[in-house]
């Protein structure tokens, strides 16, 4: 990874981030799929659960909510949607 960054009269400058995930962190997928396939073969429940997944959805529409009444929005509301 570029972590230079390069300063000069027009301003600062510095490589942009690699786009996709997987390419930014190769190791991170790597970890989880090992964790994945020890919890099938240990029989045990993985550290990250659907209701961490369903977190993420909700918080994703209530971050549109929030957008498109430009006021807060309590995630109970979204849920029920």
């Amino acid at each position: 990874m570029d972590t230079v960054v390069r300063s000069d009269p027009s301003g600062m400058h510095a490589a942009l981030p690699l786009r996709f995930f997987l390419q930014r962190y190769p190791e991170t997928y790597v970890e989880e799929v090992r964790e994945f396939l020890a919890c099938v073969a240990n029989d045990t429940t993985p550290p990250v659960t659907g209701k961490d997944g369903k977190l993420s959805v909700v918080l994703g529409y209530a971050a549109l909510e929030i957008l498109s009444r430009e006021a807060p929005v309590r995630l109970s509301e979204i849920v029920t949607q």
